[in-house]
C-alpha cells in the first residue's frame, strides 16, 4: 500500500519570520567566527515568545546582560538597511508606560537578509549602533 505524498505547506509571512526567529537563536547561541560581535557575547539562554505577539520576538541571557530582541526578515539586501534604519529609531523611541523594558537590558533589533544579518543594539543609556 502506497502512503500519499504529504501536502507542501503554503509559505506564510509567519512561517518566514518564525524560521528567522529559530536561526537568530541557533546563531546567537552558537555562533560561527564570522557572526557580528553581538553574537559573540556569551548567550547561554533564549526565550521565544509565543506566536510573536508582543513587542520582542527573543530574550537572551547572558552573564553580563539581557538582551530583547526583534526579529524581521527581508530578502531586498537594500530593503533590509532601509527597514533597519527605521526599526532602529524605533528602539529609542518605546513607549515608557509600557514598561516593556527594564534598566540595564539591551534592546537590539535584527534583519535576516537571504545572505547574512544586519542589526542594530540599543544600550539601555545609548543610542543604537546599527552594523551591516
Amino acid at each position: 500500500m502506497e502512503h500519499p505524498k504529504p501536502a507542501l505547506r503554503k509559505t506564510t509571512n509567519y512561517r518566514r519570520g518564525a524560521d528567522a526567529e529559530r536561526r537568530a537563536i541557533k546563531e546567537l547561541l552558537h555562533p560561527r567566527a564570522d557572526s557580528p560581535d553581538l553574537f559573540r557575547l556569551g548567550w547561554h539562554t533564549a526565550i521565544r515568545s509565543a506566536g510573536s505577539r508582543g513587542t520582542w520576538d527573543i530574550n537572551l541571557l547572558g552573564p553580563h546582560a539581557v538582551l530583547y530582541v526583534q526579529v524581521k526578515r527581508v530578502d531586498d539586501p537594500n530593503r533590509a538597511r532601509r527597514l533597519l534604519v527605521r526599526e532602529a529609531r524605533r528602539l529609542t523611541r518605546l513607549p515608557r508606560r509600557r514598561k516593556t523594558v527594564p534598566p540595564g537590558v539591551l534592546r537590539a533589533v535584527l534583519v535576516w537578509t537571504s545572505q547574512r544579518w544586519l542589526g542594530a543594539i540599543k544600550p539601555s543609556d545609548g543610542e543604537p549602533t546599527i552594523f551591516f
